[in-house]
């Protein structure tokens, strides 16, 4: 029997906020785990998340009639084609699997009128155990490996490790539940603004004082995170918040302020002045207390850092040079890493990774055509969604960085989530 619209929405709106706590999460079950150069192929792996049960749950409680039929079967060939002429059509198959769950997702919740604000805080509450993960992490000095979280055991004393070297000790950067610091670190960078963002237009004085704890605390485990790109994330999101507080007359407490509708009140008020002075001077103490280790990694002389920065710099040359070789169809979403071996442009025994520049993969992998067809066909199927009056620009100062330096929010999973969240911020209201 078919559900009346009472009862879908509020199955939906249970089915939603499991879906984002569970989004951070990187429970799975492992299909297939092939190799290459002798590693462990993350971007190769075919597996199924748990997160995924109630994003299905959450696209079939939308489905509607299908409109734009057009432009749905434009897109089913440009899959069709990107599987066809993939070196790897398992790792391509598996991206778009993820890729059209998070954008049924994201329509799902446009669909259902979801708020900005509703996001934000749900994306708060999800990190509280990624931040004590953190934390605990810290303290221990060692990461341990749970099947059910879908953490994997790190030791700062074993190779391969992401750590920074002082006086010949290792120190553990922070992983939280997720692959790597640096994924971790923009989790941290969006959830640090939005629970600021919530610490100055939540509706009573002791919700403001919870988040802003929980802005407190993000921005403690962010500094361990030790991810450059992270901060600088942060910071800029940070500004991006400013200026709309400042000059964005959309960008204002919501309905659920003083129980009204303030139209006309801006964000920025003295009490959210006194926030940011104790937001700031909580970073400071966080950063004078591990500042040897800080320096290290804002100085980038050490003999790591020189190597990551070597590592990122070659990966670059690499894909500049995969692209020259296939710049028109690219060779399939998820396949750089495998391609970057079969064209034998990287031969030696070491991990293979893919450029740290998101553009640049994206052109790897789906070519100067591709790219054009994902560009138009996202588009077509957001025309009418997007409220451009109502943008707000701080998750897209959050993602530039992390788009400029790094290329988990292309190829990994829990990046593709953290794009998808920002995005949702980004255009919703």
């Amino acid at each position: 029997m078919a559900l009346n619209h009472e009862r879908r929405r509020a199955f939906f709106d249970a089915a939603w906020r499991i879906a984002l706590c569970l989004l951070p999460i990187q429970t799975a079950k492992i299909f297939l785990s092939p190799m290459v150069n002798g590693f462990v192929w993350q971007q190769g792996k075919t597996l199924f998340f748990a997160s995924w049960i109630p994003l299905i749950v959450c696209v079939l409680l939308t489905v509607t009639k299908i409109r734009r039929k057009w432009t749905v079967l434009l897109l089913i060939f440009f899959i069709a084609e990107c599987c066809f002429i993939s070196l790897f059509p398992l790792a391509t198959i598996q991206w778009w699997v993820q890729v059209l769950l998070l954008a049924g997702f994201a329509w799902s919740l446009t669909f259902f009128n979801i708020k900005r604000r509703q996001i934000m805080r749900v994306l708060v509450w999800s990190m509280v155990p990624q931040l004590a993960f953190g934390s605990l992490q810290w303290f221990r000095q060692r990461v341990d490996g749970s099947s059910w979280l879908g953490m994997s055991a790190q030791d700062p004393l074993t190779r391969g490790v992401s750590v920074v070297e002082q006086a010949g000790q290792r120190f553990l950067r922070v992983y939280g539940g997720f692959p790597h610091p640096n994924v971790f670190g923009g989790w941290l960078a969006l959830t640090f603004i939005a629970a600021f963002v919530l610490s100055c237009t939540e509706s009573t004085a002791w919700r403001r004082w919870m988040y802003l704890g929980f802005a407190g605390w993000s921005s403690i485990v962010l500094v361990v995170t030790f991810s450059r790109s992270a901060w600088i994330a942060a910071a800029l999101g940070m500004c991006g918040m400013l200026w709309d507080a400042f000059h964005a007359n959309h960008f204002r407490a919501g309905e659920d302020l003083a129980g009204q509708s303030n139209k006309k009140r801006y964000l920025w008020n003295g009490e959210c002045a006194q926030r940011l002075i104790i937001l700031v001077s909580v970073i400071a103490i966080t950063a004078w207390s591990v500042h040897p280790l800080l320096s290290t990694r804002v100085q980038g002389q050490a003999r790591l850092e020189q190597l990551s920065s070597q590592t990122r710099l070659q990966s670059l040359r690499d894909g500049w040079t995969l692209f020259t070789r296939h710049p028109w169809f690219g060779v399939g979403p998820g396949v750089s890493v495998f391609a970057l071996v079969h064209d034998g442009i990287v031969s030696v025994n070491l991990p293979v990774e893919p450029p740290h520049l998101v553009p640049l993969l994206a052109l790897d992998e789906c070519g100067l055509i591709g790219i054009g067809l994902l560009i138009f066909l996202v588009v077509r199927l957001r025309r009418g969604f997007i409220q451009w009056s109502e943008m707000t620009w701080w998750p897209l100062c959050v993602l530039i960085p992390l788009l400029s330096t790094d290329h988990f929010l292309w190829s990994l999973w829990s990046g593709q989530c953290l794009l998808m969240v920002a995005a949702h911020c980004l255009f919703s209201y």
